[in-house]
């Protein structure tokens, strides 16, 4: 009986062993897959605060762009209507002088040999 009570005990011994053993294994198991978890979160926030940066910064930089090009528009706009403005002026004068040296034109050739002969002999005397 003693025996038996002796294997009984050895065996209730073994499984409170394997027991406590599976547990204190589970235990530091969850503890480094924790710590894993948080390294590999940790990087991943870092990763993706570097990636946020460096966009940031991108996108910073083309809006600086995309104003410097708006300016760039606007002043080029500006320049072409005051072009556009001088040309429209040139070009009614030089109709404007046109018509005048037409009419003049006209007006000699209209003329009788008399009124060629008079029209001279007042211009330059």
């Amino acid at each position: 009986m003693l025996k038996d009570n002796l294997v009984t005990l050895l065996g209730i011994s073994l499984l409170i062993g394997i027991v406590i053993g599976g547990l204190g294994v589970w235990g530091l198991y969850r503890d480094q897959v924790r710590k894993a978890e948080e390294k590999a979160e940790e990087r991943f926030y870092e990763l993706l605060n570097e990636t946020k940066f460096k966009y940031e910064t991108q996108i910073t930089t083309l809006q600086n762009l995309k104003s410097n090009l708006e300016t760039v528009v606007s002043s080029t706009n500006l320049t072409v209507d005051s072009l556009n403005k001088a040309i429209s002026t040139r070009n009614w004068e030089l109709n404007r002088l046109k018509k005048e040296y037409n009419e003049k034109v006209s007006t000699i050739n209209g003329m009788s040999n008399n009124g060629l002969t008079t029209f001279f002999t007042d211009r330059y005397n």
